[in-house]
């Protein structure tokens, strides 16, 4: 085939005008791919059983999916930070502890079950040494340990199973009975009340040393300062 370029005739074979015309149209279609997709953002991963696509827009599937798998369980008691944690479905007791700061020293850790699964909102409440013998059920995960989950969902935990304790007249005995409060604490509120007189409210009862806030937080429920 003859071509006329600026005056000047050349003779080009048909087999490179096609391979020519050929490679042209292949590079508009890809070029046109590209145009089209560029903002999709599909991500093909790896499965068990071979290649497959997740979806499109970046990994906001995966994310979502993550967030249905996330439970929030409320650490109470003989822990260093109560309060609401996060954790993935299927972790243990063990890591929400660690979330809530770790145990204290009052915990009855060798009575509890560390590997127990937690799968769906609840309260967990870590006893102190000798504390389950005062309360009944939720031992699923060991008698230093306590469960709460209603069947809606919500977690609540009454403190009508120890009644509410007179911290201006009790015994060093009926103090132990208290969330978190050990045999050494309880002493020390019967000699702090002894040096300084009743408490005029609960709030005082901070006053004692050894306990902070956290600790009050865990037993203000169960106490009255009359």
């Amino acid at each position: 085939m003859d071509f006329n370029f600026f005056g000047r005739k050349t003779h080009i074979k048909i087999e490179y005008v096609i391979i020519g015309a050929v490679m042209l149209s292949v590079a508009a279609i890809i070029t046109g791919y590209k145009l089209i997709t560029r903002d999709q953002g599909i991500i093909i991963e790896a499965g068990p059983d071979g290649w497959e696509e997740i979806g499109e827009g970046g990994n906001g599937d995966a994310e979502d999916a993550g967030k249905k798998d996330e439970i929030k369980v409320y650490v109470v008691g003989c822990v260093n930070k109560p309060g609401v944690v996060t954790l993935n479905r299927g972790q243990i007791i063990e890591d929400a502890i660690i979330a809530a700061g770790g145990a204290t020293g009052e915990a009855d850790i060798e009575n509890i079950n560390l590997a127990f699964s937690l799968n769906y909102n609840l309260m967990l409440k870590i006893r102190a040494k000798g504390e389950g013998s005062y309360l009944n059920g939720g031992f699923s995960a060991g008698v230093g340990a306590l469960i709460v989950q209603d069947s809606g969902g919500a977690v609540v935990e009454e403190p009508s199973e120890i009644g509410r304790i007179n911290i201006n007249s009790a015994t060093v005995k009926e103090l132990d009975t208290l969330p978190g409060i050990g045999e050494a604490t309880a002493t020390d509120i019967v000699i702090y009340r002894e040096q300084h007189g009743a408490f005029d409210k609960i709030e005082d009862i901070m006053n004692v040393p050894g306990i902070k806030a956290a600790k009050f937080e865990a037993i203000k429920e169960y106490i009255v300062a009359e």
